[in-house]
Order: structure tokens, then C-alpha cells, then sequence
């Protein structure tokens, strides 16, 4: 045919002249040979076969089209599954933020994060930190993003991510790694009686290792340890 006859077809099957469903799935593989994708998607669709359509669009990589078809209702492929695959592929192709991006658009918030944490994307995680509002129900993603701050030394990020979940013993924790006595002490207080176990032992020993030897001693005291 020419590119004259094809578009008349492609008007037939736009048409109320129909032609038969087998006869339009061979037009849309003429269709996509000739690159004409947009036509040959269309024509797929009016067939009845709207997932020869989505699987065109994945050869090409053209995810957002696949999508598009796939949000029509009458497909076996789910939107959702589509962003996957084209998160897998961005992160095949070592578009590590892409991939992310479309993991968390997948509702993959654990891979967006393990992905995040392999090429140390800091402000995209801290970005879905925010993101994740449900800390009940996301509370093994936010522990995992506040042990890759803590690991990194982002001491701030790391609190803010215990201070969401209200962690507070792994927050003191923190504190105490990082030898932020100031702020472990400070949060000791406000809950007086309650982690002084935690928070003054380790706090004497550090005291006594630097000679500091009249606070190790009430430090001690406070840790309910006088011996």
C-alpha cells in the first residue's frame, strides 16, 4: 500500500465501516513496522487488543505511552507494574535517580531506598522520608534510611528520621556514637529516671576516659552504678 492507501485503512477503521478484528491486528503490525507507532496503537485498541498496543510501546521503551493504554481499564498489564519495569530498566541503564523516582511511584518505597543507599542519593531519600507519612506502617523503610544517615555521618538526617518514628532509645543511641553527649543528656531529661541506665554509664566511661574524673564520678551516680 501506499502511505495514501494506508491512511484511508486506517480512516476505515476509525469508521463505522469496521473492518474484521484479525484483519486490523495485521494493520497494526503494518502500522508499527512502518514507525507510523501512534496509528498502529490505535488501531490495536478499536481491535480489542490494547495489550498489543502496551507491548509495542515496552519494545520501544515508550513507558509513559504503555501506561497511558494500560490506564484504559481493558488491559492485563496494571500501571503499576508498568512503572516497575521501567524502573528496572532506568536502573539497568545506571539512571539510579530515575529509577527511584519510579520505584516510589510504584509504591516500591524498600527498592527506591536500597537503590538510593548503593549510589548515596542523601536528598532523594530525605525526600521520601517525608513522603512516608504512615510511620506504623513504613517504619522498616524510615529505620533503614536513619541507619544509612547514622552509618554516613548525617547526624541531623538520622535524628530527624527518629525523631518522626519517635525513636527515642535508638535516637540516644545516635547521640552517643557520635559522641553528641549535649543532646543525649538534654533528651535524657526529658524523660528524667527513664534512659538515665542508658545514657550515663556510657557518658562516666567517656568522662573518665578523659580524665574528667569528678563528673565520671557523679555521672556514675546518676547511672544508679556508685560502685
Amino acid at each position: 500500500h501506499t502511505a495514501k492507501d494506508m491512511s484511508s485503512v486506517v480512516h476505515k477503521v476509525d469508521s463505522r465501516d469496521k473492518l474484521p478484528s484479525q484483519d486490523q491486528v495485521f494493520l497494526g503490525h503494518i502500522l508499527a513496522y512502518q514507525s507510523r507507532f501512534t496509528d498502529a496503537a490505535r488501531v490495536f485498541e478499536k481491535a480489542g487488543h490494547v495489550d498489543l498496543a502496551i507491548e509495542m510501546f515496552l519494545d520501544l521503551k515508550r513507558y509513559d505511552d504503555a501506561k497511558n493504554y494500560a490506564g484504559k481499564g481493558s488491559s492485563k498489564h496494571s500501571v503499576s507494574d508498568l512503572m516497575k519495569r521501567q524502573a528496572e530498566w532506568s536502573k539497568a541503564t545506571a539512571d539510579w535517580r530515575s529509577a527511584s523516582e519510579m520505584y516510589v511511584d510504584a509504591g516500591e518505597y524498600m527498592k527506591a531506598i536500597e537503590l538510593l543507599c548503593e549510589n548515596h542519593g542523601v536528598e532523594p531519600m530525605m525526600d521520601l522520608v517525608h513522603k512516608l507519612e504512615d510511620v506504623e506502617k513504613y517504619s522498616a523503610e524510615l529505620r533503614t534510611c536513619a541507619q544509612y544517615f547514622a552509618t554516613n555521618n548525617h547526624h541531623s538526617k538520622a535524628k530527624q528520621v527518629y525523631l518522626k518514628m519517635n525513636a527515642i532509645e535508638e535516637l540516644l543511641d545516635l547521640h552517643m556514637k557520635m559522641h553528641k553527649w549535649e543532646e543525649a543528656l538534654a533528651l535524657c531529661e526529658q524523660y528524667r529516671g527513664q534512659y538515665d541506665h542508658l545514657v550515663y554509664l556510657p557518658y562516666a566511661e567517656w568522662l573518665a576516659g578523659a580524665d574528667r574524673f569528678d563528673e565520671a564520678q557523679a555521672a556514675y551516680k546518676r547511672a544508679g552504678r556508685p560502685e
